[in-house]
């Protein structure tokens, strides 16, 4: 129960205080809560500003009349970088930026302290502060959620998954696809963290805002730190805000609920008597409101519907779509039958709803593109325009890999020249180590067997632009200027070249020409009319009709 009453004078809301009553005297703090508090404070802010310089290049750059929604999304992720130590490993690791910017508060707050020894009380940059962490807090739960909201962030598998043995899936791939394959849990979930985030954008709420953050978000802390995923860091970030919010509320909760006094809670909060601060404040609400509440919900639903990041949105061949036995192969026209452990020998095929082949071989598959980062181009390139180019939400079908990292398969992006049925495959997934000579390729060109003009002009005038290939309503800056930009990577990618014949069914498909080996294939497959378990659901993004 509150009975506040408020000082003019210094701005400030005092309990009245009565005999028997549980309250706290805000005028004085004591010592080590003034220490305490500097250090907070520095640390605090410095976590809650975006210091990469890949954040501010990228805000100022928006399109703002052509969004995506990870544009805006962006916005609100972040992490707080120190120069030279970003460092997204394992273990701790993953924090040195952290300590690093923890140190800085731990010398600034002890200069703070010989500085400002004689201050009573920190009550006005306390709350300013506890709205710089709830709005950063807030916002980032927000666009984490809607990721989940419609379910994007962790796809329904492909059919290659769906075929895939349990043991030859990597631990984070594994996690990824069990939560895809129910979304409508995964709305539920995207659900609980908008909720957080919502709470957290209004004073009154916000303690409870800040227990569900810090249980969402250390549940996906687990997760990943369990199934060796990639955001551990950003999750336990939030959980970290989530305990600042809620130490403004421990002493009334411990007189109240452990020792069961009647408490009132005695808070702070300013006055706002000018007018010039009500509009600002009332207009950062609203643009707040409006950019992450109004905007950002639209433009997620336009990717849900006509390009979900992280699956491949252009349209596969719709009659060669299914999972294919293959029934003969010839390499060189020399025919080599089935064996599980032959290393040349395709085992099986599978062609998405989307433009992606994959097929099984007994090959190892390396999935990390750090591999590749020691060659000249490369470096020069990230160097220059950051690796964070096309990350965290590929545009390129070609970098949604969505597919890959699953031991024994192969992923390739395709386009297809429908009129004369030529299939101009890339492999999505060819970042190995240079000293595997049987798999590695150079990106000098005399070492290449498809060059940069490998598409044929007359198969060219069949084709429907990588730009085009969706819907207009689905399109955006970001997604031209993905598709515009020239990435070294590609000149990396294995590549080849197949003819495909099949008849109106597609039950029936014979695929010949060269790999990138210079080695004529000759395949025959034969489709697997399947029966899954798991239905199909419908609540999935993307159109392939």
């Amino acid at each position: 129960m509150k009975n506040e009453i408020a000082n003019k004078d210094t701005e400030s809301k005092l309990t009245m205080s009565t005999n028997g009553i549980a309250t706290t005297d805000i005028t004085r703090w004591k010592s080590y809560q003034k220490v305490l508090f500097r250090v907070a404070f520095i640390f605090f802010i410095l976590m809650s500003i975006p210091s990469s310089k890949e954040w501010w290049t990228r805000t100022v750059a928006l399109d703002w009349f052509n969004l995506n929604y990870r544009d805006v999304y962006d916005i609100a992720r972040f992490l707080p970088e120190v120069p030279g130590l970003a460092n997204y490993s394992k273990g701790l690791k993953s924090y040195n930026d952290w300590f690093v910017i923890l140190g800085i508060g731990v010398i600034g707050g002890a200069i703070w302290t010989l500085l400002d020894r004689k201050r009573a009380e920190y009550n006005k940059l306390y709350y300013w502060l506890r709205v710089i962490v709830r709005y950063r807090a807030a916002i980032g739960m927000i666009g984490f959620g809607m990721q989940k909201v419609f379910p994007v962030q962790m796809a329904y598998p492909p059919i290659s998954t769906l075929n895939t043995p349990f043991g030859d899936m990597t631990m984070q791939k594994l996690y990824w696809w069990e939560f895809g394959i129910s979304p409508f849990y995964q709305s539920f979930t995207g659900f609980v963290e908008l909720g957080a985030g919502l709470l957290l954008l209004h004073r009154k709420t916000t303690f409870f805002g800040a227990v569900l953050l810090a249980i969402a978000l250390g549940c996906i802390n687990h997760v990943n730190v369990a199934y060796d995923g990639n955001v551990h860091v950003y999750s336990t970030y939030f959980v970290v805000f989530g305990f600042f919010l809620m130490i403004y509320y421990v002493r009334d909760i411990y007189h109240l609920q452990f020792k069961e006094n009647y408490t009132i809670p005695n808070h702070y909060y300013p006055a706002f008597k000018s007018s010039f601060w009500r509009f600002t404040r009332g207009g950062l609400k609203t643009i707040n409101i409006i950019l992450f509440l109004i905007y950002l919900p639209y433009l997620q639903y336009l990717n849900f519907i006509y390009d979900p990041y992280n699956q491949p949105s252009a349209p596969g061949v719709k009659k060669l779509r299914g999972y294919y036995e293959v029934v003969q192969f010839k390499i060189n026209d020399k025919e080599i039958p089935y064996s599980p452990l032959d290393s040349t020998r395709w085992q099986d095929v599978a062609f998405e709803k989307w433009s992606t082949l994959s097929l099984k071989v007994n090959q190892f598959i390396p999935p990390s593109i750090a591999k590749r980062m020691h060659e000249p181009e490369v470096k020069r390139y990230v160097d220059q325009n950051g690796f964070g180019f096309n990350s965290g939400a590929p545009q390129r079908d070609i970098d949604r890999t969505y597919e890959v990292f699953a031991a024994n398969r192969r992923s390739f992006y395709y386009r297809v020249d429908t009129v004369n049925q030529i299939l101009y495959l890339q492999d999505k997934a060819t970042y190995v180590n240079p000293g595997d000579s049987t798999r590695y390729k150079s990106s000098d060109s005399k070492h290449r067997i498809y060059h940069d003009d490998w598409i044929s002009t007359d198969s060219e005038k069949y084709m429907v632009s990588e730009i085009n290939a969706i819907p207009e309503a689905g399109k955006s800056t970001r997604r031209t200027r993905a598709y515009t930009r020239k990435v070294p990577l590609d000149k990396m990618r294995d590549r080849m070249v197949l003819h495909y014949q099949t008849d109106q069914t597609g039950r029936d498909v014979l695929l010949q020409g060269v790999n990138e080996n210079n080695d004529s294939i000759y395949v025959v497959l034969q489709r697997l009319e399947k029966k899954y378990l798991l239905p199909e659901s419908i609540f999935v993004g993307g159109r392939y009709d």
